[in-house]
């Protein structure tokens, strides 16, 4: 019987470079799960983790410890949600259309939608942002299910993290994976984009997003 091969790091993986991107600081959540993190790092009295304490988090905690990030300011995620009838997509398309669209970034998505996901995008700093967006479409309705995932409200669970799925006949979810996307449409998913950056790496963020916040 071949020996059982130990579970791979997540969180240990990547913290290090987490902190380093100056994106967000990294926060371990449990195996398989989107909450919770630990008591006194998020919301707006919430203290960001040291290095240290960030190191002694990668030796302590399970090899299979997802991944979330706080976010630093001048950093927001607009996390838009089209699954399960909810109709993130057709704010999003509002929006936009009223606003104009916004640049192209990454994704953190554990969805196969195409349009389900956080966006981050770079913000003047020091703002805050309405948490929760809607819309007047056209015919008068209102539409909404976008959150604007900021410093003082809420954190991105991101790569490699895995999502253990809760409803499986309508709520298929796994691995949290990052893709490019922009604002083109084709065949109804959004069309994803690559960007690179200095020294060949990926440009993690655009210029700015003034599209959508408060």
């Amino acid at each position: 019987m071949a020996p059982l091969r130990p579970d791979p790091p997540l969180y240990a993986a990547v913290a290090l470079d987490y902190l380093d991107s100056g994106v967000g600081f990294p926060l371990p959540l449990p195996p398989q799960a989107k909450q919770y993190p630990p008591k006194g790092v998020t919301g707006r009295l919430g203290v960001d983790p040291s290095p240290g304490k960030v190191k002694a988090w990668c030796r302590s905690r399970q090899p299979r410890t997802n991944v979330a990030l706080r976010l630093v300011t001048g950093v927001i995620g607009i996390d838009v949600d089209a699954y399960g009838g909810k109709q993130g997509e057709r704010t999003l398309t509002r929006l936009e259309q009223l606003l104009g669209s916004l640049p192209a970034t990454v994704v953190s998505t554990s969805r196969t939608d195409g349009v389900s996901g956080i966006g981050l995008f770079q913000v003047p700093p020091g703002r805050l942002w309405t948490p929760s967006v809607r819309a007047q479409q056209q015919d008068g309705s209102v539409t909404a299910h976008i959150d604007v995932i900021q410093r003082s409200h809420r954190y991105a669970v991101v790569w490699p993290s895995f999502v253990r799925p809760a409803h499986l006949a309508v709520d298929q979810r796994g691995p949290v994976t990052v893709h490019h996307a922009g604002a083109g449409q084709e065949g109804g998913r959004r069309q994803r984009h690559g960007a690179e950056g200095e020294n060949g790496h990926e440009r993690l963020l655009p210029d700015q997003a003034t599209a959508v916040g408060g």
